[in-house]
């Protein structure tokens, strides 16, 4: 079922170990967020803004992270490269009807990237509050309207970005039902033929014409370049934030005035911010 190389049993133990981990350390996150006052660290790193407004920027990164976790190991998801492009599948959704491997693949593609997004979001703000760059001092205006509305346009466009994506690649299914079957049913014994018709995603770079000739399909290959694009410009963001804020903080430790204390907390949140 799984190709052969690993066993079935191993790699459902490996799914259920990891998303173990994860739930504890992300429940963990919440509950001291939510139940314990982190005032030597939280009201550092805000108290240029509203306060709790990084809380709650934590908050939601624990959450999404455990929904991600909860929607991996329910759908089990697998992927498998091609001369034509790339297949996305759930193994526990095989038995299932298309509906639940479609909708399936979908969310827990949005959920995993929008970890990406939403890390980009955090370094972001940390610049600001941190760095306080006079081009974004508007963000300093009103904080929680203002950073809610870059949040809900982010996730919009992301969103938006990933159903256009699937809805292209779905509009001409009987070419590429044709195309993906035999791969799934020679390596992975995955039979698409089956009564249930199980749901998978789709992503053709090129179809063999009636002539022999490969074609590329560029609408497809445009719109993965331009998802591929979010996760980039979130490791650049990331990057960035990174240099300002330990050139921020090394001007600070330079400046004789500043307490020991202070001194300690600013180094230990750079250790920090590089390991996230």
């Amino acid at each position: 079922m799984l190709g052969g190389l690993i066993s079935e049993e191993l790699l459902h133990l490996y799914s259920y170990i990891t998303t173990s981990c994860s739930l504890i350390c992300n429940y963990f996150l919440i509950f001291v967020l939510i139940f314990t006052e982190l005032n030597h660290l939280l009201t550092f790193l805000s108290h240029l803004s509203t306060p709790g407004c990084f809380r709650w920027l934590l908050f939601s990164f624990g959450v999404v992270g455990i929904l991600t976790s909860l929607i991996h190991t329910w759908m089990f998801p697998a992927a498998h490269m091609t001369e034509f492009g790339y297949n996305f599948w759930g193994y526990r959704f095989l038995d299932k009807s298309t509906t639940y491997g479609v909708v399936g693949s979908l969310v827990w593609c949005f959920l995993f990237y929008q970890s990406f997004v939403l890390l980009a979001f955090h370094y972001v703000y940390r610049y600001v509050i941190l760095v306080n760059p006079p081009w974004l001092i508007l963000m300093r205006l009103n904080p929680w309207r203002n950073w809610v509305t870059v949040a809900v346009i982010a996730d919009l466009f992301y969103g938006c970005e990933i159903v256009y994506l699937v809805k292209i690649d779905f509009a001409n299914l009987c070419i590429r039902f044709i195309i993906v079957i035999f791969p799934l049913q020679e390596t992975y014994g995955i039979d698409l033929y089956s009564g249930n018709l199980p749901g998978y995603l789709c992503l053709t770079y090129w179809i063999r014409s009636g002539d022999g000739h490969w074609e590329w399909t560029w609408i497809p290959v445009l719109s993965m370049l331009l998802t591929i694009s979010i996760i980039f410009t979130a490791v650049v963001a990331i990057v960035f934030c990174i240099f300002r804020i330990i050139r921020e903080m090394r001007k600070v430790l330079l400046r004789e005035h500043v307490e020991s204390n202070t001194r300690r907390m600013q180094r230990r949140l750079v250790r920090a911010l590089i390991w996230q």
